[in-house]
Order: C-alpha cells, then sequence, then structure tokens
C-alpha cells in the first residue's frame, strides 16, 4: 500500500455543506446530524484554499447551470470557511488572480508556515 504524505484535492467537505445549504430544499437537510462527521474530515485537512467567484468569473458556465445557485453555494462556502460560521477548527487561505497567481500565492504561504 502507497500512502501519500501531501495530496491535493478539488474538493472538501465544506463543499458540500456548501451546495446543500444553498439547495431549495436546504430545511429538509438535517445539518446537526452531519456536523460532527463533517468537522471530523475537515480537521483532517492542513489546509483549505478557497477560491471564490471573481468579479469577471473565469469559468464559463454550461447551459445547464443556474448561476443564481452558483452565487448562492460561493456566499455559503464565504460563511462556512471565512466567517467560520460553523465553527470548524481548519485553516483557510482566501486566493484570487489567475490559476498561476492563485498557485503563488499558496506557495508563498506553505513557504511562510515552513519557516515559522
Amino acid at each position: 500500500e502507497v500512502r501519500e504524505t501531501n495530496v491535493i484535492f478539488d474538493r472538501c467537505p465544506a463543499d458540500f455543506l456548501g451546495y446543500l445549504l444553498s439547495h431549495p430544499d436546504a430545511e429538509a437537510f438535517e445539518l446537526e446530524a452531519w456536523l460532527p462527521r463533517v468537522r471530523a474530515a475537515l480537521e483532517t485537512l492542513d489546509l483549505i484554499v478557497f477560491v471564490p467567484i471573481e468579479g469577471r468569473d473565469r469559468i464559463k458556465l454550461p447551459r445547464s447551470q443556474d448561476p443564481h445557485f452558483r452565487i448562492q453555494v460561493d456566499e455559503g462556502l464565504n460563511e462556512i470557511l471565512l466567517e467560520n460560521s460553523l465553527n470548524f477548527d481548519v485553516e483557510v487561505l482566501q486566493v484570487a488572480g489567475t490559476p498561476q497567481e492563485r498557485l503563488r500565492q499558496v506557495l508563498a504561504h506553505l513557504r511562510s508556515k515552513r519557516d515559522l
């Protein structure tokens, strides 16, 4: 069995909550029942890199996706991750700009943590 010590995930458990809590049927979701699982999963992560929707969005949405729902999810993730509305114990770094600029921001953050 090969175990990686450094893994990058495209999504994290907070995304799951962002989508569910923004859904029109969100009141049917039992947040309190899921919080211990989500909290435990998030606490295994060293860092969450949050890439919010930018003013000039870099991702062209297919016609099948609702842009308003996407904005609601982004706002929900902002509350969950940056405002820490659910009191998760996880480090969050918000990045912006081109993919290269985002990468530079993440690498600079990681270097600063290593130098501490």
